[in-house]
């Protein structure tokens, strides 16, 4: 256990050093060199509008032009005099306290029209490290590519190391885990794209590195402490799930690990964004660490609407995954029916597969304790967090496997490590 402590405390400290460092380095950026790029990327928004849909009619999905505008706001309202205090702070500038269009927000920012200075301390924005930077050379379509290539080379990277290390029908279910929660859509959207990003670059280190009895709780501490550092409170579970479901396809997992895991990502989730209010709160606004609890408070047990309940936040979040339009019903529908089949007809259950299958029911049941824990959240943004479903899609699939006695055969290298096994 001192050991466990020890270990996490430094990697603590070395992420908190990293973290500031890289958004004073980012602060130093003058904003007028990101001027250019900013005003184009407003054509953009503007031929967008706030909350633009893409994809089939059948399958549409809602980008988060709400958002990304603001995110471009706060990147150009750093002052470069004062980086340290400046990256920290996290001001962004709006035309009035009640304009909530952060398209005009951004224009009039731009424009140098937006009186009104607002602080948005409660959270790192760490993606202001790579945004700014780029900023100063692309616009935002431009990003957007950059951003989808990353995500994109990443995920086949990750889905050829599933197919290799653990077999092709682990690899199938990954990418069609991956599918139901639109993962193919979400590189237009710099909100929604850095909780995937460190989800699956923290399993390709995890699988390059991994080992038998290898203890994994130092990465799942880092991805956690990744996704304060970038992520605005969209589906934060993404990195957990991708990264507890990788583990767990590589070997049969016991539940007390995926537990240990799940714990030590928890720790370096809220460690380090703590770690943020109690900085800012001590040198430069005492308030705001009162400001953050309220949020915490709002977005877990305040009622937003007379209509919200716990029951009705995890049916729009089931909905929402599935899809309203007919097609998206039949088609998930069919899908239950066959994952029913297969049950039946090859069904095998003992001691054994319990035990492998417990860890899964583990895996599949974390989004939906999450929507009850941040049930507002949940509630009012389910057209998003409904992506948080990814690992239950996942452990739904795997368990359907674990029940049944269909078998494939295992990947060459899988089979020969056996062997060696044996032999030593």
């Amino acid at each position: 256990m001192s050991n466990y402590l020890k270990k996490t405390a430094i990697t603590f400290l070395i992420l908190f050093s990293l973290f500031i460092f890289g958004l004073f380095l980012a602060s130093l950026i003058p904003s007028s060199l990101l001027k250019t790029n900013i005003t184009q990327s407003l054509v953009t928004l503007k031929n967008e509008g706030t909350y633009p849909s893409i994809g089939p009619v059948w399958r549409s999905i809602v980008l988060d032009n709400y958002t990304d505008p603001l995110i471009l706001n706060t990147a150009y309202s750093v002052d470069s005099t004062d980086s340290l205090k400046s990256s920290l702070l996290n001001y962004r500038y709006m035309e009035s306290s009640n304009q909530f269009n952060q398209i005009i927000n951004l224009e009039k920012t731009v424009l140098d029209r937006a009186p009104f200075k607002v602080a948005y301390e409660r959270y790192w924005h760490g993606y202001l490290v790579y945004l700014r930077p780029l900023l100063s050379l692309f616009s935002y379509n431009q990003i957007r590519l950059i951003i989808s290539f990353f995500l994109y080379s990443s995920f086949i990277g990750l889905s050829i190391m599933i197919w290799k290390k653990t077999g092709l029908l682990k690899a199938l279910i990954f990418i069609v885990s991956l599918l139901a929660v639109d993962f193919f859509h979400i590189g237009k959207s710099i909100q929604f794209s850095n909780v995937f990003l460190v989800g699956i670059f923290s399993s390709i280190c995890l699988l390059t590195i991994y080992k038998k009895r290898f203890d994994t709780f130092n990465i799942f501490f880092i991805a956690g402490a990744l996704t304060s550092f970038f992520d605005l409170l969209t589906t934060p579970l993404i990195s957990l799930g991708i990264l507890l479901v990788t583990e767990a396809f590589l070997e049969d997992s016991h539940w007390i690990r995926v537990i240990k895991n799940s714990f030590f990502w928890s720790v370096g989730y809220l460690s380090l964004w703590a770690s943020k209010w109690l900085i800012v709160t001590f040198f430069y606004a005492p308030g705001s660490i009162f400001t953050s609890f309220d949020q915490v408070i709002n977005r877990t047990i305040v009622k937003p609407d007379p209509n919200f309940s716990y029951l009705r936040t995890l049916q729009l979040n089931v909905f929402q995954m599935i899809g309203y339009h007919k097609s998206n019903k039949i088609f998930f529908l069919l899908i239950f029916l066959i994952a029913i089949f297969f049950v039946i007809k090859f069904f095998k259950i003992d001691s054994r597969v319990i035990k492998k299958i417990i860890p899964w029911i583990l895996i599949g049941v974390i989004p939906y304790l999450w929507y009850m824990i941040a049930a507002n959240h949940s509630y009012l943004h389910c057209w998003y967090t409904y992506r948080n479903q990814f690992m239950s899609i996942a452990a739904g699939f795997m368990i359907v496997y674990e029940l049944t006695n269909v078998r494939f055969k295992k990947p060459a290298s899988n089979r020969n490590d056996k062997r060696l096994n044996k032999i030593n």
